[in-house]
């Protein structure tokens, strides 16, 4: 296979834009209400262990992936592949739904939905066969349009905070924060993917350092995106909204401008086109590596086929969707979290001499 290689900066701005791509739009009405801003410090804080367990993994073993440490014990590798490969493609679908709910309700609503789905897979296909480094290059050029729209919108935004929406802080307690916190952790979880990246990575020893970042960025937009949606609609108008942030977009004003949800909309399928993307070309390098093929690009297409029927035929409408969230959670949780720690013990156990 020929390998191509990106900078920690590139991983920084590929795992940056792949959680915004979710996080921007979709983030949930959360079940703990105005402490939905403690319920993102946890979730982040959940993800800073994943990053413990990157970094763990690529400091015993730089440049390797995940299966590879495992390659010699079929047992454990191909189950194991399997969950991870199924998982993928679940989240792939479930992105892919995301796409076409948003793009339905706001932009394209007399628009057929195989055509939606078709037009934006067919991107996701074409830009996932050019490899990771074009992937990383797009995620470079979308960070700076990404930052500047998050700025434009909290200085728009700013004014129109009611601080009485806000309080009073953890007035039911820690359970609620708590319990939203996983759900969050749905949104954060895609960091895990970096396990399988390493033959990718210039440093892989250094991967943390970027990935740590990033966490820490996002933590400060989720609890910006917090304070914003249920400062301004409060805790009960914001559970009413599927997508709360881009009504309250509608609200920003600036001298040059007013409203912002349409170039809002703009970024954010953007973004979530490079988290398809991704998705995508991880699961396929996955399995070439495990089916021992020489050239990933041959999987690409079925599985983003794949990915697109799944779509259709599991999430036909936005209720069924959200209905989803709660088993997606715990499938979340114990694919992107548990099943790498249960697995670290032994992958650091194991010696330097595997296969390339």
């Amino acid at each position: 296979m020929n390998v191509e290689k990106i900078s920690n900066y590139q991983l920084f701005v590929l795992i940056y834009i792949s959680i915004m791509s979710t996080v921007t739009i979709l983030y949930p009405p959360s079940t703990a209400g105005i402490d939905g801003w403690i319920a993102s410090l946890m979730a982040s804080g959940y993800n800073l262990l994943l990053v413990g367990i990157i970094y763990l993994f690529f400091n015993r073993h730089p440049g390797k992936t995940f299966f590879q440490v495992i390659d010699d014990l079929p047992l454990i590798k191909y189950p194991t592949v399997f969950i991870v490969v199924f998982f993928l493609l679940t989240l792939a679908a479930i992105t892919v739904s995301d796409l076409r709910a948003v793009a339905t309700l706001y932009l394209i609503s007399d628009t057929p939905v195989v055509v939606t789905i078709g037009v934006a897979l067919l991107v996701c296909m074409m830009a996932a066969k050019h490899g990771l480094e074009i992937i990383a290059r797009l995620s470079e050029f979308l960070v700076t349009l990404v930052i500047i729209m998050i700025a434009l919108i909290s200085i728009g935004l700013f004014t129109d905070i009611q601080t009485e929406n806000l309080q009073p802080v953890l007035e039911l307690g820690w359970k609620p924060s708590l319990l939203s916190s996983l759900h969050i952790f749905d949104f954060l979880g895609i960091i895990f993917v970096v396990l399988f990246l390493g033959p990718y990575i210039n440093e892989p020893k250094e991967a943390y350092k970027p990935l740590l970042l990033a966490v820490f960025v996002m933590a400060g937009v989720l609890v910006l995106q917090t304070i914003f949606t249920i400062g301004i609609l409060g805790d009960t108008l914001t559970k009413q909204h599927a997508f709360p942030i881009v009504n309250v977009a509608r609200y920003a004003k600036l001298d040059f401008i007013v409203g912002l949800d349409a170039p809002l909309l703009g970024f954010w399928i953007s973004t979530i086109i490079v988290k398809i993307t991704l998705i995508l070309w991880v699961t396929a390098d996955i399995l070439a590596r495990a089916l021992d093929l020489r050239d990933k690009r041959q999987l690409i297409t079925p599985l983003g086929l794949l990915s697109g029927v799944w779509s259709l035929v599991m999430f036909p409408n936005v209720t069924t969707l959200l209905g989803f969230s709660t088993i997606f959670t715990l499938w979340a949780i114990s694919t992107q979290f548990l099943l790498p720690l249960l697995l670290l013990p032994l992958v650091l156990l194991r010696n330097n001499r595997l296969k390339s």
